[in-house]
């Protein structure tokens, strides 16, 4: 009925700020930017604030701060603040699609890290180079990088970004349609994750529906229904709808593939009101448009016609919110380039 796509779950922060909290560290670093004469302690603040403005998506703000933090430092220092300003650099202009500049600061921090001999942060910036080529889907390039971060990982055992390793390299073999050896490191992945303290829950469950995915888009239904099963037990109370919606979805597909109508229509339905529990059009246009095909095929065109209607006025909010985002975009980039030239 639908090609489904995987499951794609990148880190985000477990805690954030409250706007309370950033407000104050915002305060106390710009009392050391005004007030400390050190150079180098006037960097790492100008850092630390470019960090709580882009985690506020301030983008061109954090820029500046960033620029004044690189103008303080010697211009070829291999110090780790300048390691540290250029890798969040490189993610401020991956964040705007900047993908050149995005890799050449990224480049330059690797290559401070390496004569630092700093492997926590070789690895983290390899991680963040193969996360852009896969995002641009230069798939040789994401996983040299990625292999790469792997092997130089000195603690493997209880180490979430280890087993998340794993699961990137996983994902991107099933974005290029090498489902067999996606398996085999989502497995890998999934097996580290169960050995590794406070691992997410609902990340575990993430991982066993990609491994379910592949298998359902090589026809092993069976295998499939085993881990989408098993990803819907782990998520069911971890309070993800959207996961859940993917998962009740995925299962949907199952038991349709089997010709279990009622089965299949049931968990539709389950990812239905999880999907409407979110307000993201997106995933609200999925579903509708699944349920359109599922009600087409089984003859019932007026049901098909209804879903069809929500699914249209859905993509109709993608595209405005698509646009709006698009507008939003250009203005950050245009900040931007005017700081950058």
């Amino acid at each position: 009925m639908k090609k489904i796509a995987l499951l794609i779950l990148f880190l985000i922060p477990m805690y954030r700020l409250s706007y309370s909290e950033i407000s104050g560290q915002k305060d106390s670093l710009s009392k050391i930017i005004k007030t400390n004469g050190d150079r180098y302690q006037q960097a790492k603040a100008l850092y630390e604030l470019s960090v709580l403005k882009f985690d506020q998506e301030q983008f061109p703000s954090a820029l500046k701060d960033l620029k004044t933090a690189m103008n303080l430092l010697d211009k070829n220092s291999n110090s780790f603040i300048s390691c540290k300003v250029n890798l969040q650099m490189g993610k401020l202009y991956n964040a705007v699609f900047r993908y050149e500049i995005a890799l050449k600061y990224y480049l330059k921090a690797l290559k401070i890290a390496e004569s630092l001999n700093n492997t926590i942060y070789i690895v983290r910036i390899q991680t963040e180079i193969g996360l852009l080529y896969a995002g641009i889907q230069n798939y040789k390039n994401a996983l040299y990088y990625l292999k790469l971060a792997k092997e130089n990982t000195k603690t493997r055992s209880n180490n979430v970004n280890y087993v998340n390793l794993y699961r990137y390299i996983g994902i991107v073999y099933g974005q290029m349609g090498e489902f067999t050896t996606s398996i085999k490191y989502s497995n890998k992945a999934f097996q580290l994750s169960l050995k590794t303290k406070n691992f997410p829950k609902a990340d575990i469950g993430g991982i066993v529906n990609n491994i379910g995915v592949c298998y359902l888009m090589t026809k092993q239904l069976d295998k499939a229904n085993e881990f989408f099963t098993s990803a819907y037990e782990l998520c069911v109370d971890q309070n993800d709808p959207k996961t859940m919606g993917n998962i009740c979805a995925n299962l949907g597909d199952i038991y349709f593939e089997k010709r279990q109508i009622d089965k299949s229509l049931e968990y539709y339905n389950k990812a239905l009101e999880y999907k409407k529990s979110i307000s993201d059009p997106k995933e609200h246009y999925l579903i509708y448009k699944t349920l359109s095909g599922f009600f087409k095929d089984q003859g019932n065109y007026k049901k098909s016609l209804e879903y069809k209607e929500l699914y249209l006025k859905e993509n109709e909010k993608i595209s405005n919110s698509s646009l709006l985002n698009k507008v939003s975009d250009i203005k950050n980039q245009y900040e931007i380039d005017k700081i950058e030239y």
